[in-house]
This record gives C-alpha cells, structure tokens and sequence, in this order.
C-alpha cells in the first residue's frame, strides 16, 4: 500500500511539474512582422530582378540605406530567392540564396543615457 502511495505520488509530482513547463497559449505573445535581408557582396546600385526560386513569382524588396543587403519585408521563411543585383561599380550578378542566407532584420534599440541610469539608483 505504501508503494502505491509513493509511485501514485511520483507520478503526480511529474506531471504537476510538467504541466508548469508548458506556457499557456495566452501567456505566448503574438510575433510580430519581421523584415528579412540578404548580405551582398558590394553596395548595390539597383535590383534587376527579385523572385521566389519555386514559384518564380515576384517578391517586395528594397536595397537597404547602405546599399549592402536587399531587405524582404514579406519574405515567408523557407523559401529561396533568386535576385539579379545591379553594383554600384556597374557589375551585375545574379545569385540565388537558401533560407540559411537570409537573415532577420534586428532594429538596434536606443542605448539608455547613464545620467538617466544614475537618477533612477
């Protein structure tokens, strides 16, 4: 009977610990739109062409401010794109990047002032 208490009470403390594990799907906040880039070589002048590598069918894009990446605000993960790239120094090229080439886009955050920081303590 005490072996029955004991695993009957083993098996209870997993599951409860288990069940703490798993966050709630309301807890889980919503993801936001995230933009993609891909990294080129040199800075672009211009995109010639911009697909989607399966379906060969357009997709949005923009060179970034610094010319050096083609930035997709509505790349779906997983897909390859195929982009024919204009540089500045008159070279065209015509790559085709997997998933693991494209990147996210992280917005650096603003560095807090220590002044600020200082008040607060």
């Amino acid at each position: 009977m005490a072996t029955r208490t004991m695993i009957l009470s083993f098996m209870l403390l997993c599951c409860g610990g288990m069940a703490y594990a798993v966050a709630p799907p309301d807890s889980i906040p919503p993801s936001k739109h995230q933009e993609y880039q891909i990294h080129l070589q040199q800075p672009a002048k211009s995109i010639r062409l911009l697909l989607d590598d399966r379906s060969m069918l357009p997709v949005r894009g923009r060179i970034s401010e610094d010319g050096k990446s083609v930035i997709l605000p509505d790349y779906e993960k997983g897909q390859k794109i195929r982009l024919k790239v204009e540089y500045e120094d008159g070279s065209v090229e015509e790559l085709i990047k997997s998933p693991c080439y494209i990147d996210p886009v992280v917005r650096s955050q603003p560095v807090p002032r220590r002044d600020r920081i200082l008040r607060l303590v």
